[in-house]
């Protein structure tokens, strides 16, 4: 492969997390000081390009290395990062600017959402899904969305859905998975919640339902005029614990978890937590067998230990992402990203927790924010979630 081709898909297309582009530069280029630093520089430039559109200065640098010459390319990448970053210095002081999402991206995106579904729709479980809903800044005409947010309507009664359930929550996963992967993969700029229409207290804007083509969606899409006055809606659902991580904690967890604090089933406390090294051998064999040390969930992972051991915690009574770190009796649990906690209302009443800590949006360098949730041991009624599933 060219290696000029070969950077150009990973930067403009195909992203850092292609392992059959990954395993080629290391076959192709094995041994080449240059291709440690390309591979870094096409991370930093992905992850710096995460929902941006490529500045014009950035296009500029690139042209410039139209021949697969390592040194010519390495400086271009160069030049695109920090044409990058330049552009972006005066949006700095918003953490939340630098990931929005241009309307026409937006709207690129959401179309590749309904065209998977109809081109997709007699497959299972796509065939359940009855209606899809958009809401939010871009369905109020925003020029530039955080993100976009759609509400998926399906059928519950399904059999084969039913089972599905059962089968993730008994094992920490979140079923919705099944409809996210063919609708989505794992790209992002697109937030789902499901079955959510009926709970919602603010307008959503039918794009498709059951029965109807590709074409009516897209006309219902195209017709959300833009409104350069309309920018971010308020964050529903809000509390002082959720103030600047609610872009990774979404509306409907926000709002269980709000509710369940209000009948004073559950406390939430907001935590940063420690960035530290820590000498404990039981930690460090566990966090070595699961992550490498750059992984964020490796950093996340330290900085809960760090944390539990400065409270005197014994870390062997810890189940920590989905594993127990050593004994099977875990009053302790820790995850990450949200991943496993769906599973948080049972570990916390039928397991035998005392806690729960989520690391919600694990990252390499930027502070590691989380929650730790407390059960009060009020008896909780049957219909009362403390977290959306």
């Amino acid at each position: 492969m060219n290696l000029g081709i070969a950077v150009s898909l990973i930067v403009f297309g195909i992203g850092p997390d292609n392992k059959h582009l990954t395993q080629i530069f290391r076959r192709n280029y094995r041994g080449a000081e240059e291709s440690c630093e390309l591979l870094s520089l096409q991370v930093r430039i992905a992850q710096q390009f995460q929902c941006l559109q490529v500045s014009g200065a950035a296009m500029v640098a690139w042209r410039r290395a139209r021949t697969p010459r390592m040194p010519k390319i390495l400086g271009c990448l160069r030049e695109v990062l920090a044409s990058t970053m330049v552009n972006d210095l005066d949006r700095s002081a918003d953490p939340v600017h630098h990931r929005l999402v241009e309307r026409e991206r937006a709207a690129a995106l959401t179309e590749e959402v309904l065209t998977r579904l109809i081109e997709s729709q007699q497959e299972w479980p796509l065939n359940l899904i009855t209606e899809v809903y958009i809401y939010g800044s871009f369905a109020r005409g925003a020029l530039q969305p955080a993100d976009v947010d759609l509400d998926i309507e399906y059928d519950q009664t399904d059999d084969r859905w039913i089972s599905t359930v059962i089968r993730a929550l008994s094992n920490g996963r979140n079923p919705h998975v099944e409809f996210k992967k063919p609708l989505f993969g794992r790209k992002r700029g697109i937030e789902f919640v499901f079955n959510h229409r009926a709970d919602a207290d603010y307008d959503m804007t039918l794009l498709w339902r059951r029965g109807e083509d590709l074409d009516t969606a897209l006309t219902r899409l195209r017709g959300i005029e833009a409104d350069s006055a309309a920018g971010r809606a308020p964050r529903d659902a809000m509390l002082p614990q959720f103030d600047g991580i609610d872009r990774w904690l979404p509306r409907p967890y926000r709002a269980t978890l709000s509710r369940a604090i209000d009948a004073e089933l559950i406390t939430v406390d907001r935590l940063v937590l420690p960035d530290t090294d820590i000498d404990h051998p039981l930690a460090r064999d566990h966090l070595e067998r699961r992550w490498r040390p750059e992984s964020p969930l490796y950093r996340a992972g330290r900085a809960v230990f760090a944390h539990l051991l400065a409270r005197g915690v014994d870390l062997a009574q810890v189940h920590l992402h989905g594993r127990d770190v050593y004994d099977s009796e875990t009053p302790y649990f820790a995850g990450f990203s949200l991943r496993y906690l769906t599973s948080m209302q049972d570990c916390l009443t039928e397991h035998g927790g005392t806690e729960w800590i989520e690391v919600v949006h694990p990252t390499t360098r930027a502070d590691l924010d989380a929650l730790r949730i407390t059960p009060t041991g009020k008896p909780t009624p049957p219909s009362l979630l403390w977290i959306d599933s």
